[in-house]
């Protein structure tokens, strides 16, 4: 019957410590309440360890991915930052009155126009032309500007 049981325990291999340590990954999350609208700078954000398996949710990974942004909603200093949870900061509000830029190689022209939307730099937004109300998808290109490329 001993011989049975060392048997056994060599076939079966090593035991698995129950109390192994958990695997933690660091993350960038803000040191203190940040407003929305308010753009996180550099010294907002710092460094926290969050066991791995706590993860549910994709968050930023890079402090450089929260830099620059802005928080949606309110987020809570200290804990990960859900991708979700910040964006480009809004340079074109909906309703304000932006110019309307069409570039090409040869030619420059502008007209007044009303966003449908709010933009983010960067981001294609629908846009009113006060004259003729015809509605254009046009890029945001700074605060009051939207472009279209011409052909």
């Amino acid at each position: 019957m001993i011989r049975l049981l060392i048997a056994l325990l060599l076939v079966a291999g090593p035991a698995v410590a129950l109390d192994a340590p958990r695997r933690m990954v660091e993350l960038p999350a803000l040191l203190h309440y940040v407003p929305p609208g308010q753009t996180i700078a550099p010294e907002d954000v710092g460094i926290i360890r969050v066991p791995a398996d706590r993860l549910v949710q994709a968050v930023v990974a890079e402090p450089d991915d929260l830099v620059g942004k802005t928080p949606r909603r309110a987020v809570r200093p200290g804990q990960p930052v859900r991708i979700a949870d910040v964006q480009l900061p809004v340079v074109v509000r909906k309703g304000d009155l932006v110019t309307i830029v069409i570039e090409s190689k040869f030619m420059r022209l502008t007209v007044q126009g009303r966003a449908n939307e709010d933009g983010a730099e960067g981001q294609t937004i629908r846009v009113a032309n006060t004259r003729s109300g015809k509605v254009l998808d046009a890029t945001v290109a700074g605060p009051g500007i939207a472009k279209i490329e011409a052909p």
